[in-house]
């Protein structure tokens, strides 16, 4: 175990799933961490109405993050199958090129992984309202960014 002395330190800019993501395994790999966020708080739901499919193991790793098991589960739902379809653009002519029957992919809402996953790491690290600029010292740590 890491002594408090040796602690690595990282800075992540952005709390969206991949900032969310990277902040917990590196707090969970035992890493002092910060993340920076624009907004105010945690976000419910998508503004672009964009959605995402997760493989198997994201789903596993996400899971294992929440503190109710469930709530992974009532955010998404199966995405059981993956067809990839082609469509000539003169002919109007259409192919599958691929199908998968044991996809087994779950689909959620932009947003909605993000917002169950704010309350994963500790909620020490999340510097909200956070306006970047190029010389700016971080409160309640020795990191500093250039």
């Amino acid at each position: 175990m890491m002594t408090s002395e040796k602690k690595p330190k990282a800075v992540v800019v952005g709390g969206s799933i991949a900032g969310l993501c990277t902040a917990h395994m590196l707090t969970a790999a035992g890493w002092e961490v910060v993340l920076l966020e624009t907004s105010f708080g945690p976000t419910i739901g998508s503004t672009t109405g964009a959605d995402l499919g997760l493989d198997p193991l994201s789903c596993s790793i996400i899971q294992s993050w929440l503190r109710q098991l469930d709530a992974f589960h009532k955010a998404t739902f199966p995405l059981t199958i993956d067809q990839n379809q082609v469509t000539d653009g003169e002919t109007k002519i259409s192919w599958t090129l691929t199908k998968d029957e044991n996809f087994n992919f779950r689909a959620a809402h932009w947003g909605d992984p993000p917002t169950l996953l704010h309350a994963a790491p500790p909620p020490y690290i999340f510097l909200w309202g956070v306006i970047y600029s190029s010389h700016f010292r971080l409160p309640m740590t020795n990191l500093q960014l250039p």
